[in-house]
């Protein structure tokens, strides 16, 4: 595993970890929704909260918090530029969450939703329930919460030795034999 966390750090393009930095602007501002890891990351988001008495997901499917079709409550309660913030976020992580209640949530109102999920067993959640309105800030705040957790589970590139300028021009020795 080390071999290819060094040989991932060094490479370049598409075949190289991609820097903290570049790692957040993906996670927090980038659609998320219908991707093949979305869920896996949500899970794994949800496991490192580190409870003894885990909750069985595998029901569970992903909620849209703010919903992926707007009412005229959402535009009320998202505000100034709801079709835009709707637009870039409705789809991120910071807006993402797992309930074994989606089709129940649907389109209801935030206030509505925040009730329905009063009781969740899900700590992805609970973010959500201390929030008196679901905005662009929320998302953001709840996207930058998640990514803190996201960098410590999902360690980035090693830093370039101090002979390296620049983590392109770091060499990796190649083993002689792959790793079994």
């Amino acid at each position: 595993m080390e071999w290819l966390h060094s040989s991932m750090s060094a490479g370049a393009g598409g075949r190289r970890f991609p820097n903290d930095t570049e790692f957040g602007e993906n996670f927090k501002n980038f659609s998320q929704y219908g991707r093949g890891y979305t869920r896996y990351v949500l899970l794994r988001l949800e496991e490192e909260f580190g409870h003894k008495e885990r909750v069985d997901l595998t029901n569970a499917t992903i909620e849209h918090i703010m919903p992926q079709t707007m009412t005229r409550e959402w535009e009320t309660e998202v505000g100034v530029n709801a079709e835009s913030v709707h637009t870039r976020l409705k789809d991120t992580f910071g807006n993402l969450s797992l309930t074994g209640y989606n089709t129940e949530l649907g389109n209801l109102p935030f206030r509505a939703k925040k009730a329905k999920l009063a009781n969740t067993h899900v700590e992805l959640n609970r973010f959500v329930l201390d929030q008196e309105r679901w905005n662009e800030t929320a998302i953001m705040r709840r996207a930058e919460s998640l990514f803190s957790t996201a960098t410590a589970l999902w360690v980035g590139p090693i830093a370039p030795t101090s002979s390296a300028t620049s983590t392109a021009e770091a060499k990796v020795e190649e083993p002689t034999d792959p790793p079994q």
